[in-house]
């Protein structure tokens, strides 16, 4: 299906979305850092990227900068993450920073895996997660 980047500099996190994406029959690249990130975002070009906001030394508000910044990535869509406080400030600032979309986690597994079909412009049907 599609080729989805993972940033996240918590490996239990990492493990989880590769698991969720995995499952839905999408390829997964994953990268700990936002410089690593960048470099297979520009190598591979992804269909999504899916980034916690929380890292160091850069941030998720960085990379998502430096992403909307390159014609090359500027129109691969961005789902931001967040397993802090602070949601409200987090989705805001995503957002307006040019995320496709935030969530809040934890949060269900199906509600992850619809967030990623919408990013990618697949239709719920397709994925079998009709609506209950």
């Amino acid at each position: 299906m599609a080729s989805i980047l993972l940033v996240d500099d918590t490996p239990a996190n990492l493990e989880l979305l590769e698991s969720l994406c995995r499952h839905a029959g999408h390829t997964t690249r994953r990268a700990t850092t936002v410089e690593t990130g960048l470099a297979l975002a520009n190598a591979h070009r992804p269909d999504l990227i899916i980034s916690d906001i929380h890292m160091a030394p850069q941030d998720g508000y960085d990379l998502l900068r430096i992403i909307k910044a390159d014609p090359q990535l500027a129109h691969t869509p961005v789902m931001m993450v967040s397993m802090s406080g602070g949601h409200g400030v987090d989705q805001r600032k995503s957002l307006e920073h040019g995320a496709t979309k935030f969530i809040a986690m934890p949060v269900e597994p199906q509600v992850v895996l619809a967030e990623i079909q919408a990013c990618l412009g697949i239709p719920e049907a397709s994925h079998g997660q009709g609506n209950a």
